[in-house]
């Protein structure tokens, strides 16, 4: 069970990890799990031509918010392509950080680091996808929280969420035609260039929900979280 090793130690030795003062160090200190615990290292880069279509095919199985269901390794038909990791697989400033590519399963796992006071990560435009795991350290609090996406937010608040956001995109869409429209007429001059700037951003928080928890180091919560996510690692860690 090389993944859950890893949690695990994460969530035993967690002072150890902590020691780590930036989202940088700790991932080093991840890669090093991961190789100490068998997985090879890749970068995406250095993949096969051959291995590229079902690459494609894996990042939107990756990247879909609502899947829950754990992603099968389709490149375990190469040797090569099972037990190692990819950092970064799809670009720095896309989700997630690591691959850890199993026998049979891929398993995304994202790194979220803060060195204030959050007691949860800052979300920006992405919601926390529901099959992908996820590790949050704190180094002013000394803690660290792991989850899976799905058990912080399940499909059915998370349709709500996305579908709001369709709805302000559309919105928008309608707006913008109706203005050029009237910039035609003259009827509307925006000689200054004034326009709106739409920005997707998803935040925890307790205005919807009074006794919502957006402490994710509080207990028993951190605990059953951590507890759920080692059931589901167990089931296809091999």
């Amino acid at each position: 069970m090389k993944i859950g090793t890893i949690l695990e130690d994460i969530i035993v030795n967690k002072s150890k990890w902590l020691q780590a003062r930036k989202g940088s160090e700790f991932e080093d200190r991840f890669e090093q799990q991961c190789k100490k615990n068998g997985f090879t290292r890749y970068l995406a880069t250095d993949l096969k031509q051959e291995y590229k279509v079902e690459f494609t095919k894996i990042k939107k199985l990756i990247q879909d918010d609502y899947n829950t269901k754990p992603i099968d390794n389709i490149l375990n038909k190469y040797p090569e392509c099972c037990n190692m990791f990819l950092t970064q697989p799809f670009g720095s400033q896309d989700y997630p950080d690591f691959l850890l590519f199993t026998d049979r399963y891929i398993v995304p796992i994202e790194i979220k680091y803060s060195t204030g006071s959050s007691t949860h990560p800052i979300w920006n435009g992405n919601l926390p996808k529901a099959n992908g795991v996820y590790i949050f350290g704190n180094y002013d609090k000394q803690d660290i929280a792991l989850f899976k996406g799905d058990d912080i937010l399940p499909n059915k608040e998370r349709k709500q969420l996305i579908e709001f956001w369709d709805k302000v995109k559309l919105e928008y869409k309608q707006n913008k035609i109706k203005i050029q429209q009237q910039l035609k007429d003259d009827s509307v001059a925006f000689q200054y260039g004034f326009d709106v700037y739409i920005r997707k951003t998803f935040q925890q928080n307790k205005q919807l929900n009074q006794n919502a928890i957006t402490n994710l180091f509080e207990e028993p919560y951190k605990s059953d979280l951590e507890t759920k996510l080692l059931q589901y690692i167990k089931g296809i860690d091999e």
